[in-house]
């Protein structure tokens, strides 16, 4: 079996895991306008439902954090600042069952269109509801993106900010097809 990665930041993050030094990154959080340099003792990679994470300690914010890969801007610098191997001990459980943790405290309802695409896939993670399925998230935007690109076979019933988040990604869609049947291609 092999691994994609496809995520620039993973080789040089595993890179500095190995070797125990710290990194350096800017990182874009979803809603912000700007990254945010961030400076972190990287601990572990995880691949939590097909996405990659570094997990560590951030420097700046003296606390453990988790980052999506995805979401960080530009090279990851590799510092020469050390800290002790032993830091990385059980660091990739510790970050699943955070992770695991994040998921069960969020979930959405939706209804689904059986027999689609989006009743696959999501069916596999989620759970059966009265009105529909009950399926745990992690990262609401990630979501979003998700049911938002399922169209119509996807009905957002709660939360009502992941409903909005739908919504506004399919407004913006719709929106970048109508500016472009406006201009007479």
């Amino acid at each position: 079996p092999r691994i994609t990665a496809r995520d620039a930041a993973f080789a040089p993050l595993q890179s500095a895991i190995e070797r125990s030094v710290a990194v350096s990154f800017d990182y874009l959080k979803p809603g912000e306008e700007a990254p945010r340099r961030r400076h972190v003792q990287p601990l572990a990679l995880v691949d939590y439902e097909a996405r990659w994470h570094v997990f560590g300690r951030d420097i700046d914010a003296d606390g453990d954090r988790m980052f999506l890969l995805t979401r960080i801007v530009g090279d990851v610098a590799v510092t020469s600042e050390a800290f002790p191997a032993e830091m990385r001990e059980g660091a990739g459980e510790r970050a699943l069952a955070g992770l695991e943790e994040v998921a069960a405290s969020h979930s959405a309802l939706l209804e689904v269109t059986p027999g689609t695409e989006a009743a696959l896939r999501l069916g596999r993670r989620a759970h059966p509801a009265v009105q529909g399925i009950r399926l745990p998230y992690v990262d609401l935007h990630i979501l979003a993106d998700e049911l938002a690109s399922y169209g119509p076979e996807v009905r957002v019933v709660e939360p009502e900010g992941l409903r909005d988040a739908v919504i506004d990604r399919l407004r913006a869609v719709a929106s970048v097809h109508t500016d472009r049947g406006a201009g007479g291609s």
